[in-house]
């Protein structure tokens, strides 16, 4: 038996470039779902790198680049994908000087 899966957006998390330096900061809170797919953008004038944990470098992002990532692509509810937990929080360093950086969730509900 197939179960539907209906997509929602959790609310954008976005970054300004004067809270964004040298060391990482968090952009918003915590993941409220497991997140099946993310959205990052880096609307900076420079190249930005993003982390999963706050510590270790995870993937660069150029000025005014974006980058999409399906962790769950073509699965059901019944063959379960990958997620990102819910809690997880991404953060981002460099130093831009206009701008924002943002992460936007979707996830998905059973109906």
């Amino acid at each position: 038996m197939s179960t539907a899966i209906r997509a929602f957006f959790e609310p954008m998390k976005t970054l300004a470039f004067g809270s964004i330096s040298g060391t990482y900061a968090a952009i918003g809170s915590g993941l409220l779902h497991p997140a099946r797919v993310l959205i990052f953008q880096n609307q900076t004038n420079a190249t930005v790198t993003f982390s999963a944990d706050g510590t270790n470098d995870h993937f660069p992002l150029l000025a005014n680049g974006y980058f999409v990532l399906d962790v769950s692509s073509n699965k059901d509810a019944s063959s379960y994908g990958l997620y990102f937990a819910t809690g997880t929080v991404f953060y981002v360093k460099g130093t831009p000087g206009s701008g924002s950086v943002t992460v936007s969730v979707v996830y998905g509900d059973q109906l």
